[in-house]
């Protein structure tokens, strides 16, 4: 799982999924991800909720005729009132090889399923057709982005669908359970609780420090409690600092992190240090 591709470098082939509680944010990364797929020429569906009255309006403007299908999430996965995923499963399957017989090289899709879906008791149903899913992407001619509402999606069904996805996307509003203080922009201070609900508040500022032109420093003596999925960010910041010849420094680091990075299978860590 990684967690700091941006929109820009998605390629076909990839599975993703946008958590989000920021209409603002999550509109703008689905606009840029999306109008991408226009402009090469691609085929793109866009899943809209009953709101939605502004992207799909926008990307069909400036498409070609036939190239944008905009269709709503309920009719996705809901046949008359009953919630069907093998449906919504075939009909993805269907529209990667509609798609080719289009002759357009590539389907881009975005959208979220309906509240039925993420609520309501469905959460190990959902769950599989995510995880069930990635095998629409194996050709490399299909590359979508699943939303999620964090305050429409049960906490437990939103762990399991974050694990099911190769690449996470945040568009969150900053959580009050994680505070990270800058000092610079290659400096960073955490405290309170990192794990896989509040690693949208560190994944901006994390990418703006392994962005700038020296290593990064980040103080972990704050921290209450850091999970695997925090572990992994570091893991992916320092790999992209040593592509650029410097480094992730980790201060005040759990002593038993060195042992879980091993068993998670990082036992080089490029780039990375611990203090």
């Amino acid at each position: 799982m990684t967690f700091m591709r941006g929109v820009a470098e998605l390629a076909p082939g990839d599975h993703v999924c946008l958590v989000y509680d920021d209409e603002r944010r999550r509109d703008e990364l689905l606009l840029s991800f999306l109008d991408a797929g226009v402009q090469r020429g691609e085929r793109v569906i866009y899943l809209a909720d009953g709101a939605d009255t502004r992207i799909g309006p926008q990307l069909a403007a400036a498409a070609a005729p036939g190239q944008v299908t905009v269709v709503p999430s309920w009719d996705e996965y809901v046949c008359g009132d009953t919630l069907d995923f093998a449906r919504a499963y075939d009909a993805w399957q269907a529209a990667v090889a509609e798609t080719q017989a289009q002759g357009f090289p590539v389907l881009r899709a975005a959208g979220e399923p309906p509240e039925i879906a993420t609520r309501n008791g469905h959460r190990h149903e959902l769950c599989d057709y995510e995880r069930r899913a990635n095998e629409l992407f194996a050709d490399k001619n299909f590359v979508a982005i699943c939303v999620y509402d964090t305050r429409k999606t049960h906490p437990a069904a939103l762990l399991g669908v974050l694990d099911a996805h190769p690449i996470v996307l945040f568009a969150l509003q900053p959580s009050s359970r994680l505070r990270v203080e800058k000092s610079g922009v290659a400096s960073l201070a955490l405290s309170g609780w990192l794990d896989v609900t509040t690693l949208g508040s560190l994944v901006d500022a994390l990418g703006v420090a392994v962005g700038g032109g020296s290593d990064v420093v980040v103080d972990l003596a704050g921290l209450d409690f850091v999970d695997i999925a925090g572990l992994r960010l570091f893991v992916e910041a320092a790999r992209r600092l040593h592509e650029r010849k410097r480094t992730l420094l980790l201060k005040a680091a759990p002593d038993w992190v060195p042992s879980v990075l091993g068993i998670l299978g990082y036992a080089h860590r490029e780039g990375l240090v611990l203090q």
